[in-house]
Order: structure tokens, then sequence, then C-alpha cells
């Protein structure tokens, strides 16, 4: 039997859409020139032609490349959404051709993906024995972004995500979760009775890479009890390489629940503090158009299932 093509959901989307999205994602026109395998010149026909479709420019030009307009990025955001509706339709074509069951890809911050997620997908692929999964993590500006490019179909993020303007989703809120401050057992302030704000800020913090809403949450937590930001000095995307700055430097850092029970097996502890942290509203994004199939929804409740334990 015929296997289609990547280029199957190309054959749906409009030519100058699909023009379009390899500039603005190259934001170079040679380079989505050679992307497309076409001329620059023709390129740039394409695109002078939707402009003048539009009745404004998209980008602008420079020598650094392309950058987009407000109307490019607004029209980014609904090009995004018809690519990925296109490639579900042709995912949709194959499940009910050759009766195989589709892919789920799936985004969630590093803490969820070495913990609550990998119990979830196993149970999860265990019902659907064909499901095929791409995980793929990263902090929620990063997920919003890999969502848009419809690279993946849901993710689990913190916070209603208003700034990215999300299109074709529907949020539910998953639970609230708190947040608690870990180091390494021999660390001076795991000694102590109770760990007040200030002994907090003393200390040097490791952290997750590019996660500024983390950073926003913990200069305002500062900030109302008259203390200076925190000095986050280190900051990696790697759960492993955040465990061995705290183990090795005598840093601390502050986790999610659910990783923080975690690094007890590692020799961490949670620290005694004097009042309790943050919490986080945890949500789970879908993509409105896989939203109300059965993998979907069975996936969201073995996710809701174990973060119960967690739950404040």
């Amino acid at each position: 039997m015929k296997k289609l093509s990547l280029s199957a959901t190309d054959a749906l989307l409009n030519s100058r859409l699909r023009k379009f999205l390899a500039i603005y994602e190259r934001s170079n026109i040679h380079k989505a020139a050679e992307d497309l395998r076409i001329s620059q010149p023709a390129l740039t026909v394409a695109l002078k032609q939707l402009e003048e479709s539009f009745g404004e420019p998209l980008f602008e030009r420079s020598v650094q490349g392309m950058t987009p307009t407000p109307a490019g990025d607004l029209l980014y955001r609904y090009a995004c959404s018809i690519r990925q509706t296109a490639r579900l339709a042709i995912e949709s074509f194959v499940e009910a051709r050759d009766g195989v069951t589709r892919k789920l890809r799936v985004g969630a911050g590093v803490a969820w993906t070495t913990t609550v997620l990998p119990s979830a997908l196993t149970q999860l692929r265990s019902n659907y024995p064909g499901l095929s999964v791409d995980l793929l993590a990263g902090v929620g500006d990063q997920l919003a972004s890999l969502y848009r490019k419809g690279e993946i179909d849901l993710f689990i993020s913190a916070g209603p995500m208003v700034q990215h303007d999300l299109t074709d989703v529907h949020r539910k809120h998953l639970t609230n979760l708190q947040m608690i401050a870990v180091a390494d057992r021999e660390n001076p302030l795991a000694q102590k009775a109770k760990v007040t704000a200030g002994d907090l800020v003393a200390m040097e913090w490791a952290g997750f890479y590019e996660d500024e809403s983390f950073v926003h949450l913990s200069n305002h937590y500062m900030s109302i009890r008259g203390l200076p930001p925190p000095r986050i000095v280190m900051r990696t995307n790697s759960v492993a390489a955040l465990q061995a700055f705290v183990r090795d430097s005598g840093m601390i850092s502050i986790l999610v629940s659910p990783l923080a029970d975690a690094t007890q097996r590692e020799g961490f502890v949670q620290l005694p503090l004097a009042e309790p942290l943050w919490n986080v509203p945890m949500n789970i994004f879908v993509r409105k158009t896989v939203y109300d199939l059965p993998v979907v929804s069975h996936f969201i409740g073995l996710i809701e299932q174990q973060m119960k334990h967690y739950s404040n």
C-alpha cells in the first residue's frame, strides 16, 4: 500500500501560505527559498503578491533578515493553525485507511518529563499499543512556540499563558502545586529548624534555563518581603545537571513539588521554611481539533490521577 509522504500536508496548504511560513520561520528569504527549492526572485514575487492581497507589509526587510510586522505575527498564528489542521487531516486519513493509531505529540517542562509523564505515557501506550508518542521538554515560552508551529498537540505548563494569545486551544486546569526549596543534606540551611526568606535570598540558586515565569515569581516573592531578587547563578534545561549543581556547589533550588519529592532519592532535603513559597496553577493546553479524541481524554485522566498526590 502506498505510504503518504510528508509533502501530503503541504498539498493541503495554499502555496502562498507555505511560502509565508518558510520565510517567517527562517527569518531569511534566501534560506526559505532554498528550503522550498525555488528561486529567491520567485519567492520575493510570491511574498509581494501576498502582501498586496492583505493590503499591508508582512515583513520588514533589513540586512539582518526578515522581521515580521504585527500583521505578519497575526497571520503566522493562524497559518500555523491551518498547517496543524492539515497535518491532522492527513493523519486521520491514514488512520481510517490503515487502521493505525495516530501519533500524540506532547510538550512539558523538564520537571514533568522526569516525574509524572513517564508513568502516565507508559499506561497510555498499554491501552493504545499502536500509539506513537513524541515527548518534547521545554519551559512555557518554548512550549507555546512549539504549539504555534504545530509541532505538539498539547502541553502542560504553569499559568494561563494568556501572553501568548494561542489560537485553537482548550485550556484545562489540572491542579495547584506548591513550590518547594531543596538543598543537599550537607547544606547549612538543611541544619536549621526554620529557614526564612532572608536565608534563601542569601544563597546562590540553581534553576531551569529560560524559565522567565519562575524568575518573575521568585522576584515578586522576595520584593514583597523587602528583599532583593535571588541570585540565580546556574541555569540548565537538564534535571541531572541541576541536581549536580545543587549537590556539588552548595546552591539551593526551588522546585515544583513532584520534582522536589523525586530529588529526595538523590540525597536532597526539603528545607523547613518559616513561611510557604508560592503555588503554581498547572494547566494542560490542548488543540481543539484533538481534544475530543479518546486517546487525549484518557491521557488527561491519567495526568489528573498522577497529580492528585501532589495537589494542595
